[in-house]
């Protein structure tokens, strides 16, 4: 086994450093992408009668799967005590994901979040859900992305 040398040791924090700052300003960027389509309004008495629609992006696997799902099992359990609910729409990379999801009663749409097509054609349909549903936009929940496993 080789020996660990400041300079190395330096190299590794820069990395990570840079790796952490890269993930971060993705996040930045598709942030105000998706969340830059809708105008924010103030909030009035009418807007609190409205339903409200979660968005959650990265819904293939891991947490925004496990999100969904609760928040779909907790749905259920609400719109038999109130008319008014939350509309749930998770976009996933595959559409296999879709699939399952929609069988919950989720609002889901195959969406690749870093391609502008995809995010100009989800921001239309959630901008026809809202008027559909006569809804607003409530929560984004910021998930995707994808993770590389070292070579070792």
């Amino acid at each position: 086994m080789g020996r660990v040398t400041p300079n190395i040791l330096a190299q590794a924090g820069f990395a990570l450093v840079y790796s952490l700052i890269c993930l971060v300003s993705f996040r930045v960027h598709l942030w105000k992408k998706i969340s830059g389509l809708f105008k924010a309004k103030k909030s009035t008495q009418a807007s609190i009668n409205k339903k409200a629609v979660i968005v959650i992006t990265g819904c293939d696997t891991g947490f925004g799967r496990l999100l969904s799902e609760a928040l779909a099992k907790q749905q259920t359990n609400a719109n038999e005590k109130s008319n008014l609910s939350n509309l749930i729409v998770s976009l996933c990379l595959t559409a296999k994901a879709v699939n399952e999801l929609k069988k919950l009663g989720i609002y889901a749409i195959q969406c690749d979040v870093t391609s502008d097509d995809d995010v100009e054609r989800t921001k239309c349909y959630i901008e026809t859900l809202l008027a559909e549903e006569k809804a607003i936009l409530h929560t984004l929940v910021n998930n995707a992305g994808i993770g590389k496993r070292r070579k070792e």
